[in-house]
């Protein structure tokens, strides 16, 4: 699960994934690649499916498929991986603290030291009170931002 987004002039898809490329997006077949599947027309490739912009842990496979191509026509529906942010659902304070987790988790699991280690936590508890803040002032936080995690902010 990684956040995806498709270039605006080339509608090449990208994905943003910190555990292959901490610094920059990688193409989407690259991104799949790296996960053991080189090759798109293989019966084993698997299907990627677009998903709500805020479904972070949500079960099943809902969603538009990814064709096994680099680029989405213009004119194809599935190309509005992006819509207005005012017309995005609500996003989960539940969401929201099971995000931060992880990426603290994903932290802790880093071959770096413990000072290092604890810059990232820092960073990350500031960003995801930012985020809850801004999103309840948006009115586009369902719960509230009291309800954030300690265990996300205690850094």
């Amino acid at each position: 699960v990684a956040p995806l987004v498709a270039h605006p002039d080339t509608f090449v898809w990208y994905v943003l994934d910190p555990a292959f490329d901490a610094k920059a997006p990688i193409k989407l077949r690259d991104w799949v690649a790296k996960q053991g599947f080189p090759d798109r027309m293989s019966r084993v490739y698997p299907t990627l499916t677009i998903k709500d912009a805020n479904d972070y842990m949500e079960a099943g496979m809902r969603g538009i498929p990814i064709p096994r191509t680099d680029a989405t026509p213009k004119n194809s529906p599935s190309n509005d991986v992006e819509p207005e942010f005012a017309k995005l659902p609500s996003f989960r304070i539940g969401d929201v603290n099971d995000a931060c987790l992880t990426m603290h988790s994903y932290i802790d699991y880093e071959s770096t030291t413990q000072s290092v280690k604890r810059t990232k936590h820092q960073g990350l508890a500031r960003a995801s009170s930012d985020l809850v803040t801004k999103l309840a002032t948006l009115r586009k936080l369902s719960g509230s931002a009291s309800q954030l995690s300690r265990r996300c902010t205690a850094y």
